[in-house]
Parts: C-alpha cells; sequence; structure tokens
C-alpha cells in the first residue's frame, strides 16, 4: 500500500489552556505521563500512519526537541494572526493534489479509529460522533444518505446531526480542490479560518464518507475543563 502522508496542525497558542501553555503548545501539555501529541503519534502508527509532517508555531522548539526525527516540520511564523486554514496551506507543496490525511494537534482519538478512516474503501472520508450532543462551539457537520453533505462552524443545529473531529482523509480530487479553496482565501488575505471554511468546494463533487466513533472514547481538549475530563476517563480506563 503506497504510503499516505500525515498533517498535524499545532501552530496555535492554546490560549484556553493557559497556564499550562504559558511555556509550550497545548500538544505538549501532559495527560496521565504523556503529551497529547505522544497520544496521536501512537494512534497513527497503529494504523499504519508514520509519514507525518508537524505544522509548528507557538514554542515550536518544544515539539521539535521531543518528536526529534520521527516527523518533518513547517513553521507557521504567522501563528498570532492565523488559524489553521493558513497552516494547513503552508503544507501545500508537500500533499496538494495527491492522498493524505490531516488533523489538529488537540484531538485524541483511539488507534482503531485511524484505521477505520485509512481502510475505508472510499478515496475521502472523515471521523465524526453521531451520538455526542452538539454544541454551537463545535465544528458540526450535516450527514445525508450516508455522505457528509456540509462541514462548518456555522450549521444551525437543527440540521446538524453530527459533530466532526477534525480529522479527515482526503483522496487526490479532494486534497486539489480543497487547496485550489484555501488559496482563494489566501489570495484575499483571508487567514484566520478553520480548514472546514474551504470544504464547501470538496463536498458537492467529491463523496466524503462519515466514519462514526459509534460510541469509542475520543477527546477534543481546548479548555482546562476538558483536559480534566480527559485525565479522568483515560486514567480509569487503565
Amino acid at each position: 500500500m503506497r504510503t499516505v502522508k500525515v498533517i498535524i496542525l499545532a501552530a496555535g497558542q492554546g490560549g484556553r489552556l493557559r497556564p499550562l501553555t504559558a511555556d509550550r503548545p497545548k500538544c505538549m501539555v501532559q495527560v496521565n505521563g504523556r503529551t497529547i501529541l505522544d497520544y496521536q503519534l501512537d494512534a497513527l502508527a497503529q494504523a499504519g500512519l508514520t509519514d507525518v509532517t508537524i505544522v509548528i508555531g507557538y514554542r515550536g522548539d518544544t515539539i521539535r526537541d521531543h518528536v526529534g526525527w520521527r516527523c518533518r516540520f513547517i513553521v507557521n511564523e504567522a501563528f498570532e494572526t492565523t488559524d489553521n486554514m493558513y497552516s494547513l496551506w503552508l503544507a501545500r507543496d508537500l500533499v496538494a493534489g495527491e492522498a493524505f490525511v490531516f488533523c489538529n494537534s488537540d484531538v485524541i482519538v483511539e488507534a482503531s479509529m485511524i484505521r477505520d478512516l485509512v481502510n475505508c474503501p472510499h478515496s475521502s472520508a472523515m471521523l465524526v460522533d453521531t451520538e455526542k450532543e452538539l454544541s454551537t462551539r463545535e465544528t458540526n457537520l450535516v450527514i445525508e444518505n450516508g455522505w457528509v453533505t456540509e462541514y462548518h462552524r456555522d450549521i444551525p443545529l437543527d440540521r446538524a446531526n453530527a459533530q466532526g473531529l477534525f480529522t479527515v482523509k482526503l483522496g487526490a480530487e479532494g486534497s486539489r480542490l480543497l487547496f485550489e479553496r484555501i488559496d482563494e482565501f489566501v489570495r484575499g488575505d483571508s487567514l484566520n479560518y478553520h480548514p472546514s471554511r474551504a470544504f464547501d468546494a470538496v463536498l458537492p463533487t467529491v463523496p466524503v464518507a462519515p466514519i462514526d466513533a459509534n460510541g469509542r472514547p475520543w477527546f477534543e481538549i481546548d479548555t482546562l475543563e476538558d483536559l480534566a475530563d480527559c485525565r479522568r476517563r483515560l486514567g480509569q480506563r487503565g
């Protein structure tokens, strides 16, 4: 099987996790003795994904020192004024127009979920949770007739029927369309957007399959409360 590249977006400052992020990005915060990034890299490796590039920015040296030779790095020098869409755009020379996986650096998922994503017979797919109570603070999506038809932060709750885990696999065509759309935002100096904003160019023409968590635990760690919940629940599992 051809190696699939992975892009991890880790340039942000993690302001809602302060003071823990005063000297490190949030993916370097410890969860029961391991960093969030450790959990991510292990899950990816267990699913056969080892060609990983991390887009770093805020306190990026701590990620370099921790990960070392295991990953490549791209630096987002404008991390203070941009969002993850711009970080993803910086990786365009590596993956635009070819199949790849991308994810946020603050999400912990089981390796089985990554395997389901990679082994999905459809070229494009994303991890979703159809059971979680939805919130306007999250990036939700609409699933219709077995496909993701909308994915962005402004979907009304009465129309959304799943939350995205921001772990996405795109085939070559989906990748091409996504980066063409992101290019439009960057040329328009619209740099402070979430990548889901660009999926309006992908979903109308590229079938994207939802891969449901189906009750498997996962964690998006944005706040101190999220971190405490993650530590407690992972600790209970041993």
